[in-house]
């Protein structure tokens, strides 16, 4: 009999590792979301001695608690379904170790699933891993991933699983390249996102937002062109402090930090929000602080930090503040903090100020002025930057349209000189205005010419419209979007 592994629940369990070998990390697949969870899942219920698959029990309560989902009709049915489709999932394993003899080797994932058909809290699923499986999760000795569980819990993408483990791999070499149509078909997309600039909004910049957020590691990311498309990106692999914080689960309950009150010179009114305290000394108390439920914002805690490090006031401190106050409150507060010492109006204790400028949402008259300048510059820098990628859009989408049809040419060298006489029948009033004998021109005529080469290209697509639909799509979906960013803006 096949013996069943279900984990026990301790108060104290033991921290949850994802450990599978390279080759399966790189390896070529799609998940959906709950199809990924429970793959994942049944890879932290293997023990680190096992020399065989076990069959895995999965209580939804535990996974419903794992991944924070909500507890409702419809968790189990997402968790059954999951397992099923996962049943129908191939992996494809590309190994390169040995160059002269690739080889590239497909496997199912899942091999068997019992379902629960209880009613009440018992509810689970049976999984096992298919054999094949094997040589890339048990007894790995080399060329393997380890890494805590609680950095996935939280992602929702599957698409940003899937790049933190790549990333993952090479944290300590801090950096790592792909070339784009490679990672596409890591990721099992090599069909879609035919825009770069779609790809790059709903998987790339997703996953940067997403890994910041909730994992260990954080990463920019640089691209490299082939004329006007991007071909490779380069991943620069930085330690993200979020998940520190996470493991060391520590607890920080009604720390109070005081500080004496800052001077002000009398002159200087606050005459927006609330002013200042002129004698009473301040008293930051924080409530207190889970640091495995708190949403602790790591980047605005980067951004902060080196301009007041200078005051005197330690990492716990700031991380207390951006953890207790709206990060507006924040920003508004060191703005306001940065003006004043600026001008002189802060003699002694800037640390108290800041704090108490942040937590009492102190301002002025000329700050608020200042701060409404600074807002109009900083809408039209988001302005120029919205345009620059319309326009890189619109160098991908020519980019990709040309592709398409040097591939339509190719595969049917009259395309174009069918096109030309389409072009010439529909335009004999354009050509006769210009004085041009259209009968004379030659193919390099239509080539070199801007406006008769756009008249050939929109021939091809006319003719082959099935061919750029999709493309067509994406673009104007992309276009509309960014033009609605900018419109927001005016608002």
């Amino acid at each position: 009999m096949t013996k069943v592994v279900v984990r026990k629940k301790k108060r104290n369990d033991r921290v949850k590792l994802i450990k599978k070998s390279n080759d399966l990390v790189e390896a070529r697949y799609k998940f959906d979301i709950w199809e990924m969870r429970v793959f994942s899942k049944m890879i932290t219920m293997i023990e680190i001695d096992d020399g065989d698959f076990k069959d895995y029990k999965i209580y939804l309560k535990e996974f419903i608690k794992d991944y924070s989902l909500e507890n409702d009709k419809n968790s189990y049915r997402f968790l059954r379904e999951g397992a099923e489709k996962l049943m129908r999932k191939i992996v494809t394993i590309i190994n390169k170790t040995e160059p002269k003899s690739a080889q590239k080797f497909q496997t199912p994932v899942v091999a068997g699933l019992r379902t629960s058909l209880y009613d009440d809290d018992g509810k689970f699923i049976q999984v096992s891993f298919h054999p094949e499986m094997k040589p890339y999760l048990l007894e790995l000795k080399e060329r393997f991933l380890v890494y805590d569980v609680r950095n996935i819990l939280k992602l929702p993408s599957t698409y940003s699983i899937r790049i933190y483990e790549l990333l993952k791999q090479y944290e300590k070499l801090r950096t790592r390249t792909f070339n784009v149509t490679e990672l596409k078909e890591i990721l099992g997309i090599n069909k879609e996102y035919k825009l770069y600039a779609n790809f790059k909004q709903r998987v790339i910049d997703k996953a940067q937002k997403d890994l910041e957020e909730f994992t260990d590691i954080r990463f920019v990311y640089e691209e490299i062109k082939d004329g006007k498309a991007v071909v490779t990106l380069i991943f620069h692999i930085e330690p993200n402090a979020p998940m520190k914080a996470l493991k060391a689960k520590k607890k920080v309950s009604q720390v109070e930090l005081d500080f004496d009150t800052p001077s002000v010179e009398k002159n200087n009114v606050h005459s927006i929000s609330k002013t200042p305290p002129s004698v009473k000394p301040n008293s930051f108390t924080a409530e207190t602080i889970d640091f495995e439920e708190v949403r602790f914002n790591s980047s605005l805690f980067e951004e902060v930090f080196p301009m007041v490090k200078g005051w005197n006031i330690s990492h716990e401190v700031l991380q207390l503040l951006i953890e207790t106050q709206p990060e507006e409150a924040v920003r508004d507060g060191l703005a306001y903090t940065l003006w004043e010492e600026k001008g002189g109006k802060i003699k002694e204790n800037i640390a108290g100020f800041f704090i108490n400028a942040v937590k009492n949402r102190y301002s002025s008259k000329a700050f608020e002025i200042e701060k409404r300048q600074r807002a109009r510059r900083e809408i039209e820098r988001k302005k120029l930057e919205f345009k620059k990628q319309l326009e890189d859009l619109s160098a991908d989408y020519n980019a990709q349209v040309n592709e398409i049809i040097r591939k339509i040419t190719v595969e049917n060298p009259e395309a174009t000189t069918l096109a030309i006489q389409i072009v010439n029948e529909e335009n004999k009033s354009y050509f006769g205005l210009k004085g041009v004998f259209y009968e004379k021109l030659t193919v390099e005529d239509y080539r070199q010419d801007p406006i008769l080469r756009g008249m050939v290209i929109q021939a091809i697509k006319r003719q082959h419209s099935e061919k750029f639909a999709f493309l067509e799509q994406d673009y104007r979906n992309c276009v509309a979007k960014i033009n609605g960013e900018i419109k927001k803006l005016d608002k």
